[in-house]
């Protein structure tokens, strides 16, 4: 009975997703199969855990640590979208702000993203050597239908409507699930759908996420990473036809370093061993992280967890690793042209962790 029950509901949210994609186009009849997979893998909690829709998946969803990258067209045209603001107004209701950018036209939007399902993992995924087993409470994709609005006194603008998977994880809160960003086919805040012109009624499939690009076709070519197929490089593509998440990444090249006084209540002046030197290298083919004091060093060679054009953070990688609850070793922050360091075993000159730091780029 319970093999029966999982093969109707699986069969009903097949069937509710291919309507509601089919009435957007005839170009798009069927659910894709990058679908199926996920939904084969897991199983619904919307109906029976009500406590899931309290928690807020506007961060994730709003997630920038990785640019979208998206096409628009049978000629996989370039895409950029953006979303400057996602707001949860209701447990399955979302606000969305912001803009797509194809060619040269920049056209902003608004709207709403609709949950349709949350759905479980029925095998929970852990990570290289499991490095997340035991923190892993839930796993998880959630299923839901979006529709943007441009506005209409702009040049070629539509309306955005389709299907969205995004992929999240419980440890002690909510979180994007990156645990297995390794992985050549890794993604997250997969949208497709159909873009729809004010003028012409013209409709063109579209799609963009996070990592990859939701079905399409012979677009990435890419094993490790997505990359394009050269056939289409002129269709805004030979601009920069790299990841934009390693061009995020990139900018953060540099070697960073601080050095703090720590007082002692003990001495009237400070000594050599109550000054800290706090210092990251991480170059394209380099990461580490360093914090000295007299007879003692702490060095890691670490890695990058988040990256966004405002902070990236890192975890520690290796053998005797300090254990950090799955959160970054150590963050870098920018503004305002000035560095700042953070982290649970950084202390500023008062002993208090987690504080910001101002870093210096020293190269």
């Amino acid at each position: 009975m319970k093999n029966i029950n999982k093969s109707l509901e699986l069969s009903l949210l097949i069937i509710f997703l291919f309507l509601f994609v089919s009435c957007y186009s005839q170009e798009t009849p069927s659910i894709p199969k990058w679908f199926e997979p996920a939904i084969e893998s897991s199983h619904s909690v919307f109906e029976e855990d009500k406590e899931i829709l309290n928690y807020n998946f506007s961060e994730i969803i709003n997630d920038k640590r990785c640019e979208f990258i998206g096409y628009i067209g049978d000629n996989y045209q370039k895409m950029c979208m953006h979303f400057d603001k996602v707001e949860k107004e209701s447990n399955t209701t979302y606000r969305v702000i912001g803009y797509s950018v194809v060619k040269s036209n920049k056209c902003s939007f608004s709207g709403y993203i609709q949950i349709i399902d949350i759905r479980e993992l029925n095998e929970y995924e852990y990570g290289v050597d499991d490095f997340m087993k035991g923190q892993v409470k839930r796993q998880g994709i959630c299923i839901a239908r979006y529709n943007f609005e441009q506005d209409n006194t702009q040049e070629n603008s539509g309306i955005f409507s389709g299907i969205l998977l995004l992929r999240w994880y419980i440890d002690n809160k909510l979180n994007y699930d990156d645990i297995n960003d390794d992985s050549d086919n890794y993604s997250n805040n997969q949208f497709l759908g159909i873009w729809s012109s004010y003028s012409t009624n013209e409709k063109k499939k579209c799609a963009w996420g996070q990592y990859r690009i939701p079905d399409c076709g012979d677009l990435d070519i890419g094993a490790a990473e997505f990359s394009v197929n050269p056939v289409y490089a002129s269709n805004g593509w030979d601009i920069d036809s790299s990841n934009n998440c390693s061009k995020i990444s990139s900018s953060w090249y540099g070697d960073y370093s601080v050095e703090i006084d720590l007082p002692h209540s003990n001495l009237k002046e400070n000594t050599e061993a109550y000054i800290v030197t706090y210092a990251i290298i991480y170059q394209p083919d380099e990461c580490k992280y360093y914090k000295m004091q007299l007879n003692s060093n702490d060095i890691f060679d670490c890695e990058v967890m988040t990256t966004t054009t405002d902070s990236i953070s890192f975890r520690a990688i290796g053998d005797f690793t300090p254990n950090t609850e799955g959160k970054p070793l150590v963050t870098l922050y920018k503004k305002d042209d000035k560095f700042y360091i953070s982290g649970p075993f950084i202390f500023d000159s008062n002993y208090k962790t987690d504080m910001l730091i101002e870093i210096e780029k020293v190269k």
